[in-house]
């Protein structure tokens, strides 16, 4: 049976998720309001069973969840090297793009903390367009990111686990 601060929680969470939909779909009409209403009620669902279960863990601390904060600096930093990759090409020079495997330190552990900072740093270090975090090798304790423009391991990176 569940607990009323969860079903709380989730009923929070379906109302938040039906502000999403309509703002992604940026139409305020009553067919997409209701679609949005039936797609947040199956998204809180589905979390429920989820957190019920056990089956996600993700426990991560206030200052990581705050570098979100530093993604615009990244997104423009991203685009910049991005643009400057184009215009290389564009006059002839290949790329320097790479795969690299930097060690990565959080990505044995199966605790809640560990895995919200795997989560995040999958998230925070793909969102620039230079960068995409490939996969994380637990049993080889790496992450593994594809590069257009090689950049040193940045700031955020390291206060995510990501080792220079």
């Amino acid at each position: 049976m569940p607990k009323a601060k969860d079903v709380l929680l989730s009923g929070v969470e379906w109302g938040f998720l039906v502000v999403l939909w309509m703002l992604f779909v940026s139409q305020w009409k009553k067919d997409e309001f209701l679609i949005g209403i039936a797609v947040a009620f199956v998204g809180a669902v589905a979390d429920a069973i989820v957190k019920a279960e056990g089956l996600a863990k993700f426990s991560p601390k206030a200052e990581w969840v705050l570098l979100i904060l530093w993604t615009p600096y990244y997104v423009a930093q991203g685009v910049w090297a991005t643009l400057k990759a184009f215009c290389a090409e564009f006059f002839g020079r290949s790329p320097q793009s790479r795969f690299i495997a930097k060690p990565y330190k959080p990505a044995k552990s199966q605790d809640a903390t560990s895995s919200a900072k795997r989560a995040l740093a999958t998230a925070y270090l793909t969102i620039p367009p230079n960068s995409i975090v490939v996969g994380i090798d637990g049993e080889h304790e790496q992450v593994l990111m594809h590069e257009i423009v090689p950049e040193p391991t940045s700031r955020m990176a390291q206060k995510l686990g990501v080792q220079p």
